[in-house]
Protein backbone atom coordinates (compact mmCIF):
# COMPACT_ATOMS: atom_id res chain seq x y z
CA UNK A 1 0.00 0.00 0.00
CA UNK A 2 1.30 3.51 -0.66
CA UNK A 3 0.40 6.38 1.47
CA UNK A 4 0.85 10.09 0.58
CA UNK A 5 1.45 12.63 3.35
CA UNK A 6 0.88 15.97 2.18
CA UNK A 7 2.72 18.88 4.19
CA UNK A 8 -0.23 21.98 3.76
CA UNK A 9 0.25 25.55 4.52
CA UNK A 10 -1.91 26.52 7.19
CA UNK A 11 -3.03 29.69 4.73
CA UNK A 12 -4.90 26.69 3.22
CA UNK A 13 -6.62 25.12 6.06
CA UNK A 14 -10.51 26.31 4.51
CA UNK A 15 -9.81 24.64 1.35
CA UNK A 16 -8.51 21.76 2.47
CA UNK A 17 -11.79 21.54 4.69
CA UNK A 18 -13.79 22.43 1.84
CA UNK A 19 -12.70 19.92 0.04
CA UNK A 20 -13.69 17.20 2.48
CA UNK A 21 -9.72 16.71 4.66
CA UNK A 22 -9.03 16.87 8.17
CA UNK A 23 -6.78 19.54 8.74
CA UNK A 24 -6.53 18.26 12.35
CA UNK A 25 -3.33 16.81 11.96
CA UNK A 26 -0.14 18.76 12.83
CA UNK A 27 2.76 18.99 10.31
CA UNK A 28 6.06 17.37 11.79
CA UNK A 29 7.81 18.99 8.75
CA UNK A 30 7.01 22.67 10.00
CA UNK A 31 5.20 24.02 12.66
CA UNK A 32 3.34 26.34 9.76
CA UNK A 33 1.95 23.43 8.30
CA UNK A 34 -0.37 21.08 8.96
CA UNK A 35 -0.54 17.28 7.20
CA UNK A 36 -3.01 15.34 4.73
CA UNK A 37 -2.67 11.67 4.35
CA UNK A 38 -3.87 9.72 1.47
CA UNK A 39 -3.64 5.74 1.72
CA UNK A 40 -3.90 3.53 -1.40
CA UNK A 41 -2.73 6.33 -3.80
CA UNK A 42 -3.29 5.00 -7.09
CA UNK A 43 0.35 3.85 -8.78
CA UNK A 44 -0.97 4.86 -12.11
CA UNK A 45 -1.42 8.47 -10.35
CA UNK A 46 2.38 8.48 -8.89
CA UNK A 47 4.00 7.53 -12.20
CA UNK A 48 1.36 10.35 -14.31
CA UNK A 49 2.04 13.25 -12.12
CA UNK A 50 5.70 13.42 -10.87
CA UNK A 51 5.37 16.73 -9.27
CA UNK A 52 3.96 16.79 -6.12
CA UNK A 53 1.51 19.91 -6.45
CA UNK A 54 0.13 18.26 -9.68
CA UNK A 55 -0.45 14.90 -7.29
CA UNK A 56 -2.17 17.03 -4.62
CA UNK A 57 -4.54 18.84 -7.10
CA UNK A 58 -5.40 15.31 -8.31
CA UNK A 59 -6.57 14.31 -4.79
CA UNK A 60 -8.20 17.79 -4.61
CA UNK A 61 -5.38 20.06 -2.40
CA UNK A 62 -4.70 23.01 -4.13
CA UNK A 63 -1.14 23.11 -6.23
CA UNK A 64 0.48 25.92 -4.57
CA UNK A 65 -0.45 24.73 -1.13
CA UNK A 66 1.74 21.95 -0.66
CA UNK A 67 5.03 22.52 1.04
CA UNK A 68 6.47 19.25 1.33
CA UNK A 69 5.26 15.42 0.13
CA UNK A 70 6.53 12.54 1.85
CA UNK A 71 5.72 8.83 -0.31
CA UNK A 72 5.89 5.67 1.75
Amino acid sequence: MTTAIFHVDNEYKDQATSAGFDVNQSSDYDDNCFSVTIKNVDLNALEVFTDWGDLASHYGLMYESIIYTEIE
